[in-house]
């Protein structure tokens, strides 16, 4: 049976003082034995001034013990006092923050629901005045002198702004909300690059640069979804053609590397600060030095590939220059055939 720590000061006390009893009273019983020794003034040779003197200085010392056990019992009981205050405290703070942190996934909860809605509602418009900036800018609703066609051209621009700053903010909620989905398959990374810059080439052409597709033979397949894989591609292209001045070149190269396949993009443009590194995947984050309309973008892009290559248990990183250039590489293990099967993604956390 464990004894309490009272229990324990009790029960040494009363051993010390039953000990110092005993050696007193054997003490006092030997010195009035006086035919013990034939000098009665002597105890086995010791003055009996000497002996008492022995005695005395045992009973104090017996008397110290019991003080320090006393004095360390009543510390032990502050200590375990404060513990228990602390303990308290913890526990109350804790459901302070448990309380707190459920009210702030709640909110967050509500907040992406509403961002979902709200984003969802704003479609059907901007569908309405892209669609019908199309039929006027067609002349399908007659003629337009050039002061109108430039006044419904900027229009129509910024319609598809919007339209794509909706669709990113929705596609944001889904993967925050978890319910994202993904159709697992083996993908050519290889043929998503070619279909990726097929789909650029418009721009490359408007801006005067050029770009270049390395592919090495035998490339294998990556587990994942070709459209999510295509979409990350095209925002890396994006954002490098983008921050590249005209002229400029732009080099997207596939490869294998030790059983993963790796895509890089590096191109010869603005370069990103160092210090704008650490927040580079972050939701509406954008560079110091691309902000204003000569960089028109939403600060979207990269955030998404991230999730994307997340998804895809890919790992990406970014080395940047400033004036000479960025290199993103992202690599995914390689993946033997199976069947292609559909699922959803776990609900990720939210960056607020």
């Amino acid at each position: 049976m464990k004894l309490t720590l009272k229990a324990k000061a009790l029960f040494f006390t009363g051993l010390t003082i039953l000990l110092t009893f005993l050696g007193v009273s054997i003490a006092t019983a030997l010195l009035g034995r006086e035919a013990l020794s034939p000098d009665p003034n002597r105890f086995y040779g010791v003055p009996v001034g000497s002996f008492s003197v022995l005695i005395t200085l045992a009973t104090l010392l017996a008397a110290s013990v019991i003080a320090l056990i006393w004095v360390d019992y009543g510390k032990h009981r502050s200590d375990e006092h404060a513990h228990r205050i602390l303990e308290e405290q913890v526990a109350r703070r804790t459901e302070q923050l448990l309380h707190a942190n459920e009210k702030l996934q709640e909110m967050d909860r509500i907040k992406t629901e509403l961002v979902h809605r709200v984003s969802h509602e704003l479609r059907t418009p901007l569908t309405s005045i892209a669609g019908y900036s199309e039929v006027l800018l067609g002349r399908k609703a007659g003629p337009l002198n050039e002061l109108q066609e430039d006044f419904i051209r900027t229009l129509a621009d910024n319609a598809t702004r919007l339209q794509n700053l909706v669709d990113g903010i929705l596609e944001i909620s889904r993967w925050e909300a978890g319910t994202q989905r993904i159709a697992w398959e083996d993908v050519s990374l290889a043929e998503v690059a070619k279909e990726a810059v097929g789909s650029m080439q418009p721009i490359l052409e408007a801006k005067e640069q050029r770009c270049t597709l390395e592919l090495s033979p035998h490339l294998p397949p990556v587990r994942g979804d070709g459209a999510k894989l295509l979409q990350m591609m095209n925002n890396l292209l994006s954002n490098a053609i983008k921050y590249t001045p005209a002229r400029g070149r732009i080099t997207l190269k596939v490869k294998a590397v030790q059983g993963r396949v790796q895509v890089t993009v590096e191109d010869t443009g603005v370069g990103i600060p160092d210090d704008f590194l650490p927040r580079l995947f972050g939701k509406f984050e954008r560079a110091s030095n691309v902000e204003g309309p000569a960089y028109p973008g939403t600060g979207l892009g990269l955030y998404l590939v991230k999730q994307i290559v997340d998804a895809h248990q890919g790992v990406i990183r970014v080395e940047s220059e400033m004036h000479r250039g960025t290199r993103v590489t992202v690599s995914f293990p390689a993946q033997a055939t199976e069947a292609a099967v559909e699922r959803a993604l776990p609900p990720m956390e939210a960056n607020v």
